[in-house]
């Protein structure tokens, strides 16, 4: 119970402002008796239970931008779907490879070429375009095989290509992965593969770190999340790397 609900804490945190929160959850799952499946289907509870948090106190706080949000939600749900049917199949040897390519181009991106992840300050957000829905469809496809990582994905198409800032990009980032991951729980959940009490004590803790870590972001603004966002991305990298090899 105590490992379940402080890696949910850290996962919430780490979600809230970037991603990768999976490659803490996922381990505490397993070490919690879980198999890899039921492992990533159970996160999908501690993924909704911080998204509501997390992006109803973006809301209070004005920074969930409401119109771009209603184009977003039936890419990121249509590739959801796909990609949690997908899960319920595919190897285990197969996500740890989807990961691990994800991660690498996004920390590339990050060290390289940062100004094409993250806008600059006084950048206007862009409308929808073909290249952004493709994004948005791949990320929620992505987030449903796998959630760890989709919260960099998700970054790199609303910060990256459509440019809202750090903080709305957020925000938009968790209504979006709480839409898709409520498709993805009936899912898994249908296919035998949530396990409800260990996801309820992670999804408490996860809860808990999804508010402080919006406090934080409204607080201390982009720069702040800035590096929070390249620290969860090259410890992803590593921690993925290692796990494989």
């Amino acid at each position: 119970m105590v490992l379940l609900v402080g890696a949910g804490f850290v996962a919430g945190w780490v979600n809230t402002l970037a991603g990768a929160g999976g490659l803490v959850a996922i381990p505490a799952l397993l070490f919690s008796g879980l198999s890899a499946h039921d492992a990533n289907g159970t996160l999908r509870l501690a993924i909704i239970a911080q998204s509501v948090v997390g992006a109803s106190s973006f809301r209070r706080a004005q920074r969930l931008p409401g119109r771009p949000l209603l184009a977003i939600l039936p890419l990121v749900i249509a590739g959801g779907a796909v990609g949690a049917l997908v899960a319920t199949w595919l190897p285990e040897r197969v996500l740890k490879a989807i990961e691990l390519g994800v991660l690498v181009v996004m920390a590339l991106a990050l060290l390289v070429r940062s100004s094409s992840v993250l806008p600059a300050a006084d950048e206007q957000p862009r409308a929808l375009t073909a290249a952004s829905s493709v994004g948005l469809l791949l990320a929620g496809f992505y987030g449903g095989v796998v959630q760890a990582g989709v919260g960099l994905l998700l970054i790199a198409v609303l910060c990256g290509v459509m440019r809202f800032d750090l903080v709305r990009g957020n925000a938009l980032k968790l209504a979006a992965t709480l839409a898709f991951n409520l498709v993805s729980l009936t899912i898994f959940a249908l296919a035998g593969q949530v396990e409800w009490q260990r996801g309820a004590w992670m999804s408490l803790g996860s809860m808990v770190g999804a508010a402080v870590a919006v406090r934080f972001a409204v607080r201390r603004g982009q720069q702040a999340i800035r590096w929070v966002l390249v620290g969860a991305v090259l410890v992803a990298v590593v921690a993925l790397a290692w796990r494989s090899w």
